[in-house]
């Protein structure tokens, strides 16, 4: 493969990157307005039939992607690219993953708006709130790699 077309392979990821954080942030963002129950918590919880945002931003591939793109195409730009992209990933999913917690142990509130009903217990939120947290860490090594190759590259660019 030339570089050219690995540099062409890994901007095309970095793009799929960011469309799938912007499609996560909308989904969080922008609810249903038809449903009372439809609340920032609720969307990032990803309880209801429009709910997706959790299943977006916490999938493989806004985790994979910036990686992959920095293993095809060595070079700075695309290391600096993907290590904002990880950035951004772990803001957006910090938030995520914070509503989505604070949603899941208020009770009082899920039955308030949901005619009685508790949809995420407390154990279930704490559980969701360790699995999001172990994949804001990995997101973490990987802008921390994607750093650190970007910190070699321009270092070998100056010798």
């Amino acid at each position: 493969m030339t570089p050219r077309f690995r540099h062409t392979v890994a901007v095309i990821l970095l793009v799929a990157t960011a469309l799938l954080l912007a499609v996560a942030l909308s989904q969080f963002l922008v609810g249903s307005d038809s449903d009372p129950r439809d609340t920032l918590g609720s969307r990032a919880a990803g309880f209801g039939f429009t709910d997706h945002a959790h299943a977006t931003l916490f999938s493989a591939a806004p985790l994979g992607l910036p990686v992959l793109a920095g293993l095809i195409a060595r070079k700075p730009s695309v290391h600096l690219a993907a290590a904002v992209e990880y950035a951004l990933l772990i803001i957006a999913g910090a938030v995520l993953a914070g509503s989505a917690f604070l949603f899941g142990i208020n009770a009082a509130a899920q039955q308030t708006q949901s005619a009685g009903t508790v949809f995420i217990d407390s154990r279930s939120a704490v559980e969701q709130l360790l699995g999001d947290a172990t994949l804001l860490v990995l997101a973490g090594v990987g802008m921390a790699v994607n750093l650190r190759a970007w910190r070699m590259d321009r270092a070998a660019a100056k010798r």
